[in-house]
């Protein structure tokens, strides 16, 4: 806008000084129009802006570095022309408590509709929230510009990278208590007790499926197992790490992801489990036993705040005491606490995947747990069988 008055200045001075050498009555004429112009021009933007309407459409969720399409809209019911349109887009990521801006210049054309793309590309995962903080348009000389309300927030999730990975249990979990006790009101993963019958769904296991009933009533059915209520395994998600470290945001990213893909190879072999995380000193979980609860695990945890690097997870986990309501825990870390790990194994059964930025791909089993290092770059690049 400056550099429109600028230009619009030297301008008016220039056709000043030329009309005061020469004295003709035409550059006098010609000084008094350019002299109105800009009168005209505000007038037709203030009689304008109200007759501007802008609207968002967008993707719900995309995986971390994919580009997230936005659809801007925006409607013009008014009769005068306009200059361009500034829109300033602000993204709240609500996990790692940070924040962007992206601004873009909508060129109007005096066209009554027009729909134009906003490409958004984050390298965190998590919940974002976005709104237009600043949206101004601009006169047909970019002189002047008018702020346009808009108080409408957008959502959406970004998904941690899922790895090509499958988990084995070496150990199954036992129970706390002598005994099968089971849940009647939800279904789990001991196969040996059937808990109730249900149309296949996309993303069930073939190996739940009742091929007899199937057959005979001509339509796939699965069979959903029992819930054994005294045992249980949580995947335990402790992404803590330096924001100054080099490879941040790869490694943060990396302990979600790989949270993610043992939650879903768990699912996939009807292993009912919980997945949770300490943040500013509150334990969540969420339960996961299908397609669903495991993607409602994964937004509750994309939106979730990620601890403080001076945060011990960890300790503050065992102070709560829930641990005792586990017999398996999978610790996903990026900082690994032997203090705090040998407590926990002394409640669980536990093993314990450490993500580094660097060095290389290691097992060490101790004589409670086992420890599995595995670096980011070797996340990307190859099959993982985990055995826990």
């Amino acid at each position: 806008m400056w550099k429109y008055r600028a230009i619009y200045i030297a301008a008016l001075l220039s056709a000043g000084a030329v009309y005061i050498a020469t004295n003709e009555r035409h550059l006098f004429m010609f000084l008094i129009v350019l002299a109105v112009l800009p009168v005209i021009s505000f007038a037709m933007l203030f009689l304008s802006t109200g007759k501007i309407q802008i609207g968002c459409e967008l993707q719900e969720a995309c995986i971390v570095y994919q580009r997230i399409g936005m659809n801007i809209k925006m409607i013009y019911q008014g009769v005068f022309p306009i200059g361009r349109i500034r829109l300033t887009a602000q993204y709240h990521n609500l996990m790692f408590q940070k924040e962007e801006e992206q601004t873009i210049f909508l060129e109007n054309g005096n066209a009554k509709e027009l729909s134009y793309e906003m490409p958004y590309v984050s390298r965190d995962c998590g919940r974002i929230e976005m709104q237009f903080s600043k949206v101004a348009a601009y006169d047909i000389m970019g002189l002047f510009s008018r702020k346009i309300p808009l108080i409408q927030t957008y959502d959406f999730t970004i998904y941690p990278e899922v790895i090509n990975m499958g988990v084995r249990l070496g150990n199954l979990p036992t129970a706390k208590n002598l005994g099968d006790h089971y849940d009647q009101n939800r279904k789990g993963q001991d196969v040996t007790e059937v808990f109730g019958i249900r149309d296949y769904q996309d993303g069930d296991s073939p190996r739940s499926i009742h091929w007899k009933l199937s057959s005979k009533w001509d339509q796939l059915v699965v069979r959903e197992f029992s819930h054994p209520s005294n045992y249980d395994t949580l995947v335990l998600y402790d992404p803590t790490f330096p924001e100054k470290k080099v490879k941040y945001h790869e490694v943060v990213n990396s302990v979600l992801g790989v949270t993610a893909s043992i939650s879903k190879s768990l699912m996939s072999q009807n292993l009912a489990h919980h997945v949770g995380g300490v943040s500013r000193a509150k334990f969540t979980d969420s339960r996961v036993e299908d397609k669903p609860t495991y993607m409602q695990a994964l937004a509750n945890m994309m939106s979730t705040v990620l601890p403080d690097v001076n945060e011990n997870v960890l300790d503050e986990f065992l102070k709560r005491d829930v641990g005792k309501a586990f017999t398996k825990i999978v610790l996903v870390t990026s900082n690994f606490d032997e203090y705090n790990v040998r407590r926990l194994a002394d409640l669980v059964d536990l093993t314990v995947v450490l993500i580094s930025a660097d060095g290389e791909d290691r097992v060490e089993k101790e004589m409670a747990y086992d420890v599995i290092t595995r670096t980011v770059e070797s996340l990307k690049t190859k099959t993982w069988i985990l055995e826990i």
